[in-house]
C-alpha cells in the first residue's frame, strides 16, 4: 500500500534450533522501533526431504503369515527420518498385531430395561463375560468400543459393542 518499506528495521532470528530434533524450526521475527506488518517471510532449508526415492523398510512374521496369510499393512510415514525410528515403530506394531483376536460386535435392541442399563453403563475396557453356547462363545471379553443409535424422539434404538477376547 502506501506505507513506508521498514525491511531494515526487522530481524530474523532462529534460536536453539538443533532442540527441535529435525521436526519443526523456530522463527522469531522482530520489528525495530518503527511498528508495521509482515507481509511476506521465504524460509528456506539446506536439509529438505525428497519424495523421488523412498526408503521401504519391511518386517514380517513368518509363523503369522503361515497361520493367517497375508495381511499387509502399509504405512505413509513421510515425515520420518531416521530409518531405525522407523523399524522400531514396524516391530511394535507388528507385534501387537502378528496375532489374530477375537472380536465379537454385539449389537443390542432396546427391548428391555437391562439392555438399556447394559449399554449406558459400559465403557472402554470394560471386562464382560460373552456366553452364547449355540455359536461356541463362553469366555470374557474387553469393551474397545461403542456406538449408540438414538432416534428423533430421544428413545435409544440400539446399541453396538465391540469386544475384544480377554487373554
Amino acid at each position: 500500500g502506501s506505507g513506508d518499506d521498514i525491511t531494515r528495521e526487522i530481524s530474523v532470528s532462529y534460536p536453539d534450533t538443533a532442540t527441535y530434533n529435525g521436526k519443526g524450526t523456530l522463527v522469531r521475527v522482530a520489528f525495530g522501533s518503527t511498528a508495521g506488518y509482515l507481509t511476506l517471510l521465504q524460509l528456506r532449508t539446506l536439509n529438505a526431504i525428497t519424495y523421488d526415492d523412498p526408503v521401504i523398510l519391511r518386517v514380517e512374521d513368518a509363523g503369522s503369515r503361515r497361520l493367517y496369510g497375508d495381511r499387509i499393512r502399509s504405512i505413509d510415514a513421510r515425515w520420518t527420518r531416521d530409518s531405525d525410528a522407523a523399524l522400531a515403530t514396524i516391530r511394535s506394531r507388528l507385534g501387537r498385531a502378528k496375532n489374530a483376536r477375537t472380536v465379537l460386535r454385539l449389537a443390542v435392541n432396546n427391548g428391555s430395561g437391562d439392555n438399556l442399563a447394559l449399554l449406558l453403563q459400559r465403557a472402554v475396557s470394560d471386562r464382560v463375560r460373552g456366553s452364547y453356547p449355540d455359536m461356541g462363545i463362553d469366555r470374557d471379553f474387553f469393551i474397545e468400543g461403542r456406538s449408540i443409535a438414538v432416534s428423533q424422539d430421544g428413545r435409544l434404538v440400539s446399541g453396538t459393542l465391540l469386544l475384544s477376547g480377554a487373554t
